[in-house]
């Protein structure tokens, strides 16, 4: 057991408790800490009320996502589940970029009023997209689904990034109509 992890055990018993009551204190406060109970959120969709047993519910769990245009509609809908709708196109994600741009495939959608969207914060690996991909929708306008953060979340370990808007986990990219 790590020093942390004991220091967190060290709980403070009140005194006029038996000791096997201390003991059982300490164990249920162990189990809190080692297991995380109570961390863990389960989302349960159910079916609208009056739809038969076994039914198909296809069309009950179709969801409506709000779509994302402009900069206003990034700051409107920071943090939820989007349609970003723009143009393809790839990025220079140099922290001091200089002429001529260097695209390393890193992408983007630009918006109507010319905001630029991340697919992905540029430290993941997902980031640089698959040459299928831009070598298919780059120039050409799109639908992007998935989460839009206003700023692009921060790397799990200290590395530059861009604070550009940014949509993470992308969960498709499909041609606009």
């Amino acid at each position: 057991m790590t020093r942390f992890a004991e220091r967190r055990l060290q709980v403070r018993i009140e005194p006029d408790l038996p000791l096997g009551s201390r003991r059982l204190s300490r164990f249920l406060i162990w189990i809190v800490l080692v297991t995380g109970t109570g961390c863990r959120s389960d989302v349960v969709r159910k079916a609208p009320e009056g739809s038969a047993p076994g039914a198909d519910r296809s069309e009950a769990m179709v969801e409506t996502l709000e779509t994302c245009k402009s900069r206003e509609d990034v700051q409107a809908l920071d943090g939820r589940r989007a349609i970003v709708i723009g143009t393809y196109v790839q990025v220079d994600v140099r922290q001091r970029p200089k002429p001529p741009p260097v695209r390393r495939g890193h992408a983007a959608i630009q918006l109507s009023d010319s905001t630029l969207v991340l697919l992905e914060p540029v430290w993941k690996k997902e980031a640089v997209r698959p040459a299928e991909e831009i070598s298919q929708w780059e120039g050409r306008k799109v639908r992007v689904r998935g989460f839009l953060h206003r700023v692009a979340p921060e790397a799990p370990d200290p590395v530059a990034n861009l604070l550009w808007p940014c949509v993470s986990p992308v969960e498709s990219v499909q041609p606009a109509d």
